[in-house]
């Protein structure tokens, strides 16, 4: 399973991995890991104990291959952390006002109006249709421009004619 890491409220910065504990750097207010079935207890529990000690205020742990949650949340970081279970579902995420359902099916994560949040596949399908449309626009558009240049009537405006000019002789 492929990961992604977001950070917001920061300033952007060059990072030399994703990976949060190879780069020794403050981590984000909110995680949320996929899990694979090669993850063992021991990396779990290293990650949570990583991140909050630097500050990650949700920690939110999904494992897809079978549709397992659980998180640790805090307001701020004197708290301790309180513990998420499906019990707690719907959950909504103190700092980013996400929302966070258990399916049988698999989890889905709400924007804060209530609009579910689009699997990452169609972000980037739908991301590469737009590229395509923009790239055959251009395609016609540099055609377009190409013919009417091609023309054997049209002629660029010398200097100091054309389209505005101004000055009166």
């Amino acid at each position: 399973m492929k990961s992604a890491l977001v950070i917001l409220g920061h300033s952007q910065i060059k990072r030399e991995s994703p990976a949060q504990w190879e780069n020794k750097s403050q981590a984000p207010r909110v995680v949320l890991e996929a899990l694979s079935s090669s993850d063992t207890a021991q990396e779990l529990l290293a990650k949570q104990v990583f991140y909050s000690q630097r500050g990650a205020l949700e920690l939110y742990f999904y494992a897809p291959e079978s549709n397992e949650f659980w998180g640790l949340a805090r307001t701020t970081l004197q708290q301790g952390f309180k513990l998420l279970t499906e019990c707690d579902f719907p959950w909504v995420s103190p700092t980013l006002g996400i929302r966070f359902e258990l399916f049988e099916d698999g989890l889905a994560v709400f924007h804060p109006n209530g609009d579910l949040f689009k699997d990452p596949e169609i972000i980037l399908d739908e991301r590469n249709q737009a590229r395509q449309e923009r790239d055959r626009a251009f395609a016609t558009n540099a055609q377009e421009t190409s013919a009417i240049l091609a023309h054997p009537t049209y002629s660029l405006p010398r200097f100091g004619q054309g389209v505005g000019n101004d000055d009166k002789e």
